[in-house]
């Protein structure tokens, strides 16, 4: 992966969330992306950076729920990372939503 696009990405990240997401959502998106932000910053102690710090208790059990029952699956990192592919299957077909959860858009 290369600088170009990962300034791609961070640029349509930003649009994303400024033109397509209320208050709400931008919070949910923002406990989704925690731990790879906070990745890119040193573990130096600076005041500023502690809320970029990410524990699984920060996921709202609504957001979990609706990832789990919507079949949301982060696929292809160990070939990019030269795992083996296998380790992590992508799942044949997503388990159906229950009544009270919208369905998943086609992204």
């Amino acid at each position: 992966m290369d600088t170009d696009a990962a300034c791609r990405l961070i640029q349509k990240l930003r649009d994303f969330a400024r033109t397509q997401l209320d208050a709400d959502e931008r919070a949910l998106l923002a406990i989704l992306l925690a731990p790879g932000i906070a990745q890119a910053y040193p573990d130096d102690g600076t005041p500023e950076l502690a809320a970029t710090r990410w524990s699984a208790q920060a996921l709202p059990d609504a957001l979990a729920g609706v990832l789990r029952s919507s079949g949301v699956h982060v696929v292809g990192l160990q070939e990019r990372a030269g795992g083996d592919p296998d380790e992590h299957p992508e799942p044949s077909e997503p388990p159906e939503p229950p009544a009270d959860v919208a369905p998943p858009s086609a992204v």
